[in-house]
């Protein structure tokens, strides 16, 4: 594929007003669209992983809860996938907690801590997502969290 399709395809799963103007259907069709490249075009499967990845930890709410789900109920049970899904999920929550992103619990609320809670559950979620699909996973969550 040539790489304005990937371009296109990472605009669509990036959320924004244009997505939130389209009742979330732009997302939706970025999301189906890597999905059926990653389950049936191999030469790009690994391209295509990446993009749902990095939507599956990106800033937009509505298009991360979509990437999760998506992961977590589709493409997480191809045992060929399970592999990579997991460990850029581990990494995901290893740097929240290495850049600093989950305050103590005691921290004093700001606007600083808030914003750094954010990043750090933004960064979790697809692990905790994965963890009901694979208990075997919550040691190291719970170890990396």
């Amino acid at each position: 594929l040539p790489a304005s399709i990937f371009k296109l395809l990472k605009s669509l799963c990036a959320g924004g007003e244009a997505d939130r103007q389209s009742g979330g259907e732009r997302s939706t069709l970025g999301l189906s669209t890597l999905r059926d490249l990653v389950l049936h075009r191999p030469p790009v499967r690994q391209r295509c992983l990446m993009v749902c990845l990095e939507a599956a930890v990106g800033t937009d709410d509505a298009v991360r809860s979509k990437a999760i789900r998506l992961i977590s109920n589709k493409l997480f049970p191809e045992e060929h996938l399970v592999g990579i899904i997991e460990a850029f999920a581990l990494q995901a929550m290893a740097d929240a907690s290495k850049k600093g992103a989950a305050p103590d619990v005691g921290a004093e609320e700001s606007e600083e801590a808030a914003e750094a809670a954010e990043k750090a559950r933004q960064k979790i979620q697809l692990a905790l997502a994965l963890c009901v699909r694979r208990p075997a996973m919550l040691p190291e969550v719970a170890g990396a969290y």
